[in-house]
This record gives C-alpha cells, sequence and structure tokens, in this order.
C-alpha cells in the first residue's frame, strides 16, 4: 500500500466520489474513487500528478468536528450535532484549511444538499494501491 502524509494543499479531491465514511473517537476515513497528489507534494518522487484510485483519505488524532448543510428554504446553514449516514458527503468539490487549523472538505451530501465538513485533526493520510494516470497536469 503507498501512503502520503499531510500537505492537505498539495492533495486534489474536485469530484472525488466519496464511496463511505467511518467515524470513531479519534478517526475519520473517507473511502474515496481516486484523489489526487500534485508534483509538488514532498512525497511525490515521479515528478508528476499522480492519481490515487480507490483511496483512502484518513484524519488522525481528530480534536473536533463540525459538520453544517445549508438549508436553500430558510437561505442559511445548519450545524448537525450528530451526523447520520444521509449526511455524509456524496463527492467532494472544494477543500481548504481553514484559519482556525481545520481541514474543510465540501460537496453534496446524499440528501442533495450541500454541506461543509470542518475537521480539526493532527493529522492526514493519503493511502492507496492503485496508480493511474491523471488527467491533471498541476493544481
Amino acid at each position: 500500500m503507498k501512503a502520503v502524509k499531510g500537505e492537505f494543499e498539495n492533495l486534489y479531491f474536485h469530484d472525488s466520489p466519496v464511496k463511505d465514511t467511518l467515524i470513531s473517537a479519534d478517526k475519520i476515513t473517507f473511502e474515496l474513487g481516486f484523489a489526487h497528489i500534485n508534483s509538488d507534494h514532498n512525497q511525490n518522487a515521479c515528478g508528476k500528478v499522480i492519481c490515487a484510485k480507490e483511496c483512502q483519505l484518513r484524519f488522525l488524532g481528530v480534536e473536533a468536528l463540525i459538520v453544517q448543510v445549508y438549508q436553500d428554504e430558510k437561505k442559511e446553514w445548519a450545524v448537525l450535532k450528530t451526523p447520520q449516514q444521509n449526511d455524509f458527503l456524496q463527492d467532494i468539490v472544494e477543500t481548504a484549511i481553514t484559519e482556525e487549523g481545520c481541514y474543510q472538505l465540501s460537496g453534496m451530501n446524499k440528501n442533495s444538499q450541500w454541506s461543509e465538513w470542518q475537521i480539526k485533526a493532527e493529522n492526514v493520510t493519503l493511502t492507496w494501491e492503485v496508480e493511474g494516470e491523471s488527467w491533471l497536469t498541476k493544481q
């Protein structure tokens, strides 16, 4: 199994399908259809963008999780205290690191609502077994 750790800003997830989400006390794992490791990632030795297929995005040492959904009818965000299966992301459209140092993942959830996950964690790791040709040149 291959893995890269850290440098969340050098991982690219746009339109990555989320196949499953596993939440435990101090770990959150997203099972993804694919993700890209940019050529600038310090653990990418091949000099080009890598497409990791059937991969796992793991947040370890999770200190906090905030899940919120945008309610179109009310034009406001609703924070979910305990996200249920239908609240889980269906795909990842945008990622960021907030000013507070949280990893942020945004996209549509299984209820077809725009959803935002903010995860405060010690570190992030992407693991995969199958590599494919990336359609990205550089992000």
